[in-house]
């Protein structure tokens, strides 16, 4: 665990809100998701716990009856 606490891989985001890799990919390109860049170039992506948590804070939406 680092000082951000739980670290998502992107497929392991994907897999726990049953979507796509590519919707974690976009949402973190928007600023929608707050992600952490590992290693040089591209790197990798990580996503803090925390930054889970806003997002489904935030994705919430109320559907019609």
């Amino acid at each position: 665990m680092s000082e951000h606490g739980v670290m998502y891989r992107v497929r392991e985001l994907a897999a726990l809100l049953d979507v796509d890799r590519n919707v974690i990919y976009r949402d973190v390109a928007a600023g929608r998701i707050t992600a952490i860049r590992v290693g040089k170039g591209r790197g990798t992506i990580r996503i803090p716990e925390v930054a889970l948590r806003e997002y489904e804070a935030n994705a919430v939406t109320e559907v019609a009856a």
